[in-house]
């Protein structure tokens, strides 16, 4: 279950990525009840109401702030008014079920874990899934955990927004050829083989950064920088002209 810890990176496509995991996580656990092998009723019910209802929980967190993700405004400045609406709409489930909220809270709920059990053994889980839906009351121990996620990952993403709107962005007072070429270099220096991350998603983190446009044509100028005479006198042979001028500096 490690690898389905949430992690605040709002990404669209990783958070998709992730939902379409844990779904067939799910399935795959829902194999695991069509077969009822526990080797003691003890055991049967951990899976059902604690192992069953973690992973239910970190789908509704993954799946939730995915689809938060999609209706995200671009423009800075609506951000921060968009996630606090968004925090309000998700602490109203905290008004309307106080009462079962109330005993999530304190740790005296009783899971009926049967009702779980049923539920996971009758239903198509391709097609299951509703947050706070009403009609499963037995899953609010997993609507509660989840909420509670996307509350900090609200918190968390409001936070940084309004640093982001109340703080001008930098400036790049070079070439676009020189930050693609910078771009670059630290995409291929960085990069491993175990990770997912594009080129494209480093190119839209700099964009941000210098409020500046770099991803249209990022390739072509790359292309373009190549067929040059001289490629020798760059942006990262400048870089590393100032770090050894500047360690001479300190040396001396």
């Amino acid at each position: 279950m490690n690898q389905y810890a949430p992690h605040f990176v709002m990404n669209e496509r990783s958070l998709i990525i992730s939902a379409v995991q844990l779904k067939n996580l799910l399935v795959e656990m829902q194999e695991i009840t069509s077969k009822n092998q526990f080797r003691s009723r003890k055991k049967e019910i951990v899976f059902y109401s604690k192992d069953l209802m973690d992973s239910i929980a970190r789908y509704f967190f993954i799946n939730e702030i995915g689809l938060l993700c999609s209706t995200m405004p671009l423009d800075q400045s609506l951000k921060t008014l968009y996630l606090n609406q968004k925090w309000q709409y998700y602490c109203s489930f905290k008004k309307q079920y106080y009462q079962q909220y109330s005993a999530y809270c304190t740790e005296s709920e009783v899971l009926d874990w049967q009702a779980i059990k049923h539920y996971f053994q009758t239903n198509d889980l391709q097609y299951a899934f509703t947050f706070f839906d009403p009609d499963h009351d037995f899953l609010f121990s997993a609507y509660f955990k989840g909420l509670q996620l996307i509350l900090e990952q609200l918190e968390y993403a409001m936070s940084i927004s309004s640093v982001l709107t109340n703080h001008q962005p930098l400036r790049w007072t070079k070439s676009k050829v020189d930050l693609s070429l910078l771009v670059y270099a630290l995409y291929e220096f960085n990069k491993n083989d175990q990770e997912k991350v594009l080129l494209i998603e480093w190119t839209d983190a700099f964009e941000k950064l210098f409020d500046t446009s770099i991803s249209k044509n990022f390739h072509q100028t790359l292309s373009a920088f190549q067929k040059r005479k001289n490629i020798d006198h760059t942006i990262i042979s400048q870089l590393a002209d100032i770090i050894q001028t500047k360690y001479m500096d300190i040396e001396v």
